[in-house]
């Protein structure tokens, strides 16, 4: 006998900025989360208008406590962690984008709250869920890979040498961008023994945070190669990897993975609402602390490097 259909989980979205648009689609097909309200301190926030049949809120304390089950965070990485606390004390479940925060401490002591309450708290890893990332781990087989190089332009500069000022609450191209190619490669990696080599960094004219960053790594001893580069109003996204005898490309900005002569193209959908499609269609309502703690250990271990380097 089929097993008994449960109720999805009644959800808030916390923070309408731009990325709200691609959870759209994956929210209204998800059978685990149906959203009821959206919540933003900016009355003009962009993201109230892509859900025009939910509830609008200005502040958390505006919402009846038992009217929702989860939480979904989805504002700057600063704010996270008190929001998350906020969130747990009012016995709602919490799914938190990455980053989840800018310290370790903060992360275990949010993930140790949420298991003595017993809710589940997890961390979204958008690009573990891009289609064409999928397909390359149903395909091949992950111990085969002996190098990686991950490459990430996004045109967050208008001028090479700032950080345009609505991405600066991002955190920099490394923190933004860098838990993204590390969540791919934590597919593919345990993240038992990771060492960094070496990190070259840019920072931003206009605040002080990097507008450039290349991490050398070895991570269970594959050479790793993470490159972000915000300053040329460039929108490219690739993964090279070495793989027994030759070289297969992922191209993230086309969905398209190439070996050889053949390709693999994966586009019905635009990429990041792909991302988010696939991760809410396919939510499991669990924790993952130990994948969190591996990423984010070595994120901020590369972030405290370069900030190392700086010279006051």
């Amino acid at each position: 006998m089929a097993g008994k259909k449960t109720k999805p989980l009644r959800a808030v979205l916390i923070g309408a900025g731009h990325i709200s648009l691609e959870y759209q689609k994956g929210l209204a097909e998800s059978e685990k989360i149906k959203l009821l309200a959206i919540v933003d301190i900016d009355k003009t926030a962009i993201g109230f208008k892509y859900f025009p049949n939910t509830q609008k809120f200005s502040t958390i304390e505006d919402l009846p406590q038992n009217d929702f089950d989860v939480a979904i965070i989805s504002t700057p990485p600063s704010t996270h962690y008190n929001l998350i606390k906020t969130c747990l004390e009012r016995n709602w479940n919490v799914i938190v984008e990455k980053p989840f925060a800018l310290s370790l401490d903060l992360i275990t002591d949010a993930y140790v709250t949420a298991k003595k309450t017993g809710l589940f708290l997890a961390t979204s890893y958008h690009w573990q869920n891009g289609e064409e990332v999928r397909a390359f781990n149903k395909l091949y087989n992950p111990r085969l890979i002996s190098k990686i190089d991950v490459s990430i332009e996004d045109p967050y500069s208008l001028n090479g040498v700032s950080i345009n000022g609505e991405k600066i609450p991002l955190e920099g191209a490394w923190i933004d961008s860098g838990v993204n190619a590390l969540s791919m490669v934590k597919t593919w990696l345990p993240f038992s023994k990771t060492k960094i080599l070496n990190v070259d960094t840019v920072f931003a004219d206009n605040i002080h945070l990097p507008i450039y960053c290349k991490a050398d790594m070895e991570i269970d001893g594959i050479p790793v190669s993470i490159k972000i580069d915000w300053r040329n109003q460039k929108n490219i996204k690739l993964t090279r990897l070495t793989y027994l005898d030759r070289e297969i490309i992922i191209n993230h900005s086309e969905q398209t993975v190439f070996d050889g002569e053949s390709a693999l193209i994966f586009n019905s959908l635009s990429r990041l609402t792909r991302h988010y499609f696939n991760y809410y269609t396919g939510f499991k309502c669990r924790s993952n602390f130990a994948e969190t703690i591996a990423i984010h250990k070595l994120l901020l271990k590369v972030r405290d490097t370069y900030d190392k380097k700086i010279v006051y």
